[in-house]
């Protein structure tokens, strides 16, 4: 049997990727600790309790989770520092807040950007 998927579920699941990115990314950001600059990409492993930790198998959880969200997404990497391992997010900084971004986004949102990129789509097909 043939499903054809409406191009609103496309949608949807961009948008449901993106925010599981964005939360993913915030988890990071929250729960780790920064190394070097206020801004900077390198994060830290801490436990469940906040205690720092060298390995990620030692990491909280959730911040092993985001890290392997991320990380198959192109947008986190792990890499070896002085005191153990790290979290090197592949990201601009801010991207999702900038306004010249945002405003890119827009106009290619309205111009049927999204649409036109997702024509390609392949629907995954089901058999009952």
């Amino acid at each position: 049997m043939d499903v054809t998927v409406p191009l609103d579920s496309y949608k949807l699941a961009a948008q449901a990727i993106q925010i599981a990115d964005e939360y993913m990314l915030a988890l990071i950001e929250c729960q780790a600790i920064r190394i070097g600059s206020p801004d900077g990409q390198l994060f830290g492993l801490v436990d469940e309790a906040g205690n720092e930790v060298n390995s990620l198998i030692d990491a909280d959880p959730a911040i092993i989770e985001a890290f392997e969200w991320l990380s198959q997404r192109g947008q986190a990497e792990m890499v070896p520092e002085q005191h153990g391992e790290c979290i090197l997010l592949n990201i601009a900084p801010e991207i999702h807040y900038c306004n010249a971004h945002y405003l890119m986004w827009t106009k290619f949102k309205e111009s049927g950007g999204i649409d036109e990129a997702l024509r390609n789509v392949v629907a995954f097909h089901t058999e009952k």
